[in-house]
């Protein structure tokens, strides 16, 4: 079983959900191509997603067989 799943898109926009109970943000992830995906609670991605600097360029997403984030880099042309 896989520990983790890697995959290439373009963020669109992020929308802020609730704190997770330990007071951490989290943020609902919408892709170019229609696609969304949370946060994972607790992560330190969380923190640095909403940088905008990830908006509108290739990123290499990795995320939780469950399908949550938990980091976010861009990708090299």
């Amino acid at each position: 079983m896989a520990k983790h799943i890697e995959y290439t898109k373009t963020i669109e926009k992020v929308e802020r959900l609730r704190s997770s109970t330990n007071g951490n943000p989290r943020w609902l992830v919408t892709f170019t191509d229609g696609a969304t995906a949370k946060t994972q609670r607790d992560s330190s991605v969380g923190y640095s997603i909403d940088n905008r600097t990830n908006l509108g360029v290739p990123v290499l997403v990795k995320a939780t067989p469950a399908g949550e984030i938990w980091g976010v880099e861009p990708v090299e042309p």
